[in-house]
């Protein structure tokens, strides 16, 4: 069975160890009102002694009768924008969150390119000095050959000839470039490969 307001104040006044001029002093009541509410034959107090009883033992009656305060307009909208903030404070780390995946799915991307260049720059550094070295071996096959013959090609007669000097100084320049990008290709890769190891 439920207990009735009554017997919700009676627990609390013995459990608080409170006299019945304890309570009445508590709420300027008469003894014989305090007595009165309590007992088994009582007719039901004013609402404003009831109140003041259940106050002085801490008894909520709007609990006690299901009573929930509706929110005023003010609390209303202020809930309204504690929601807003909440929802837009999660909107904004979203968006947060969307832009770093979107930086790493970037980053990702460009480390993958810049493999791809170190491989395809790999390739032409091999590529280059295979071709320097049988270039070359040409040469010196061809200057070997040329000097066995005496009156033709770029060596006449032990002296090389004019063209031949310019063709030797194009060849020396160009040897000199494709050893110099061979040189700085290497250092690049040997570099970079340093800086991958490191991280």
């Amino acid at each position: 069975m439920e207990k009735t307001l009554q017997d919700i104040c009676r627990d609390a006044k013995e459990d608080q160890h409170l006299t019945t001029q304890d309570l009445a002093d508590l709420t300027d009541l008469s003894s014989s009102t305090i007595s009165n509410y309590f007992s088994a034959s009582s007719k039901d107090p004013s609402l404003y002694k009831m109140g003041l009883i259940c106050a002085a033992l801490g008894v909520s009656i709007d609990e006690y009768f299901g009573i929930v305060k509706r929110p005023t307009t003010e609390e209303q909208l202020a809930e309204a924008h504690r929601a807003m903030a909440d929802a837009d404070a999660k909107h904004s780390a979203a968006l947060r969150i969307a832009h770093l995946e979107g930086g790493m799915e970037q980053l990702t991307e460009s480390v993958a390119k810049h493999e791809k260049k170190e491989r395809v720059l790999q390739i032409w550094v091999y590529i280059l000095a295979f071709s320097l070295s049988i270039a070359v071996s040409i040469i010196f096959g061809y200057l070997a050959f040329d000097s066995s013959v005496p009156h033709t090609g770029l060596i006449r007669n032990g002296q090389i000839t004019s063209i031949g000097w310019m063709l030797f100084a194009l060849l020396a320049v160009g040897v000199g470039v494709i050893i110099a990008s061979l040189i700085n290709a290497l250092r690049y890769y040997r570099h970079h490969q340093t800086d991958k190891n490191i991280g």
